[in-house]
């Protein structure tokens, strides 16, 4: 008989939403799949014709390749197989050459433009001229010296030009990430950063259960700011509280705002009882602080851990249900959604 514990997991897994992979992650599996299916029939080939030591070179590299797609698949991990991959296409060439002779050089530009593909420009020019240099010494006693050097010379200048459109790539795409996922009054992160920071958290504690929180908090009663004093006070106030809480953070928490007046921390490694004592912290130090046009401003917070099962939209969900329950009930509280749907006030602040 199948126990309690096997079974809910049994239908959790068979109920749980088809897994997303990023373009890194495809690419990454495509081609350690496709390296893996054109490489390991040559290592085979070099076998059955008892070249050992290439044979060894070609099932070093579709092993590595084989395992690199497993561990994609498995961790979704992009990084350090990235790495792998880029040197292994830069050794084997190298390997390769060094074995059979200069007519393998021509593996070498495939693989130093791979290399500029998998990891950052600056790796990557790295690991191209040192390449180059073995080479031209590998192939300095075969070929004659003006072949030598018309290859060494193609090969930094391939190098150059792949530097150059992998820095600029890198270049745009840094600022494009920074005005998509920043938010332009406050300077910190916005909802559609918060959304693919719940989505990396839930994929971390589905792999490591951590007890990972979100905290929801807004401003009480903003909208009386804006009425009251104009638009431009108010982006004042949610500058001066953006800069307040961030005080309160470590480098490491993420602190987003989503909305309006609405703005989010997810706390790393850390757990519920503390993720509530800065909650708290957070809200007394607001409380206090004193805002542009001597105005005094209060929030309310929710708070609600992860728990199995989750995913970005429940976690969330309970966490605002708690943001909801603490305005409910004054304001200028904290409120905190257990596991068990259960909310609480932490607090009894002042209405």
């Amino acid at each position: 008989m199948i126990n309690e514990p096997v079974t809910e997991s049994i239908k959790l897994l068979m109920h749980s939403p088809p897994i997303k992979r990023s373009l890194e992650e495809k690419v990454l599996i495509g081609l350690s799949v496709i390296g893996f299916i054109f490489i390991f029939p040559f290592a085979v080939y070099r076998i059955i014709q008892h070249s050992w030591a290439i044979a060894v070179v070609d099932l070093i590299i579709s092993g590595t390749m084989l395992f690199c797609c497993v561990y994609v698949w498995r961790t979704r991990r992009v990084e350090k197989p990235s790495i792998i991959l880029a040197v292994l296409a830069l050794a084997g060439s190298l390997t390769s050459t060094g074995l059979l002779g200069a007519s393998q050089i021509f593996w070498v530009y495939p693989a130093i433009l791979m290399t500029y593909y998998l990891s950052s420009y600056k790796v990557a020019f790295v690991l191209c001229s040192s390449t180059t240099v073995i080479l031209f010494f590998l192939i300095s006693e075969e070929l004659d010296r003006l072949t030598c050097i018309t290859y060494f010379v193609t090969l930094l200048a391939a190098s150059f030009f792949a530097f150059t459109f992998a820095m600029s790539v890198d270049n745009k795409q840094q600022l494009m990430k920074k005005m998509i996922t920043q938010d332009p009054l406050t300077g910190i992160n916005n909802r559609r950063a918060l959304d693919e920071k719940l989505h990396e958290t839930i994929l971390n504690e589905n792999r490591k259960p951590l007890g990972t929180c979100l905290l929801l908090f807004d401003l009480d009663h903003f909208k009386q700011v804006n009425d009251k004093f104009g638009h431009e006070v108010g982006d004042e106030v949610l500058s001066g509280l953006t800069h307040i809480v961030s005080q309160r953070l470590r480098a490491t928490d993420q602190f987003f705002r989503f909305g309006g007046e609405e703005f989010a921390v997810i706390p790393s490694n850390t757990n519920l009882p503390s993720v509530l004592k800065l909650a708290e912290n957070i809200r007394e130090i607001v409380e206090q602080s004193q805002f542009p046009h001597n105005i005094k401003m209060t929030i309310s917070i929710g708070v609600a851990n992860c728990k199995s099962g989750d995913d970005e939209r429940s976690l969330f969900n309970r966490a605002d249900r708690a943001l909801y329950f603490a305005k409910q009930n004054g304001r200028n509280k904290t409120a905190v959604a257990d596991s068990k749907e259960k909310l609480t006030l932490v607090n009894q602040g002042i209405n």
